[in-house]
C-alpha cells in the first residue's frame, strides 16, 4: 500500500465513523421523540428539567447574594476606615493643639496667675513695705520663681515707685497658697496706694 492509499483509507474510516455517530444520534432523536408521547415520561422530563432549572436559578440567586454581602462588606470596610481615618485626624489635631496651648502656658506662665486678697502694711519702723496676698495657679503644671511687681502711688495716683521680690515657693497648679509678710522693698513716706502684678514665673 502507497502512502496515498493509506491516508485515503485512514480519511474513509473517518468519514465512516461520524456518519455512524450521525445515525446513532438520529436514532438517540427518534427514541426520544418516540418516549415524549408517553404522557408518564414526558411529565417526569419536564419535572427533571424544571428542578434543574430551579437548581440552577437558585445558584445563580445564591451567586448574586454572596456578591451582593461581599460589596456590602466592602462598604462598611471603607466607611469604618473613612470613619477611623477622621477620628485619628482629629485626635491627632486636639493633640497638637494641646500640645500648642501647653508649650504656649509653659512660655508664659504669669498668663494664668493672679494676686488675690492682697494686703500690705509697713514695718513698725515705717519703710519696709510688707504684703500679704494669695496667689492662684491656673496653669496646668506647678509654677515657681514668680516675680511680684508693685507700682507705688501717691493720693492723685501720680507714680512715686515701684518694688519687686520673686518667690521661690512652689505653687501647684490650679491651686492658691498664701503669702504673709512677703518683703517688696522700702517704703516711701506719706500716703501711698500699691498696685501689684506677676510679672514673671518658672514652670516647673
Amino acid at each position: 500500500m502507497t502512502h496515498t492509499q493509506g491516508w485515503f483509507a485512514f480519511l474513509s474510516g473517518g468519514v465512516l465513523i461520524v456518519a455512524l455517530l450521525g445515525a446513532i444520534t438520529v436514532l438517540e432523536d427518534r427514541e426520544e421523540a418516540e418516549r415524549m408521547r408517553n404522557p408518564a415520561y414526558a411529565a417526569r422530563k419536564r419535572a427533571e428539567q424544571a428542578e434543574e432549572e430551579r437548581r440552577a436559578r437558585e445558584e445563580r440567586e445564591r451567586q448574586a447574594e454572596a456578591e451582593r454581602q461581599a460589596a456590602a462588606r466592602a462598604e462598611q470596610e471603607k466607611r469604618e476606615a473613612a470613619a477611623r481615618a477622621d477620628r485619628e485626624r482629629r485626635e491627632a489635631d486636639a493633640r497638637a493643639e494641646r500640645e500648642r496651648i501647653e508649650a504656649q502656658a509653659r512660655a508664659d506662665p504669669q498668663q494664668k496667675l493672679s494676686i488675690e486678697s492682697f494686703v500690705w502694711r509697713r514695718r513698725p519702723e515705717g519703710v519696709i513695705l510688707l504684703a500679704d496676698f494669695t496667689l492662684r495657679n491656673e496653669n496646668d503644671f506647678p509654677v515657681s520663681d514668680i516675680a511680684i511687681g508693685c507700682k507705688l502711688y501717691g493720693d492723685d495716683w501720680s507714680e512715686i515707685d515701684d518694688a519687686m521680690t520673686t518667690l521661690s515657693a512652689v505653687v501647684p497648679a490650679h491651686s492658691s497658697s498664701d503669702f504673709n509678710g512677703v518683703h517688696m522693698g522700702l517704703f516711701p513716706e506719706g500716703r501711698v496706694r500699691v498696685r501689684c502684678q506677676v510679672l514673671t514665673a518658672v514652670a516647673r
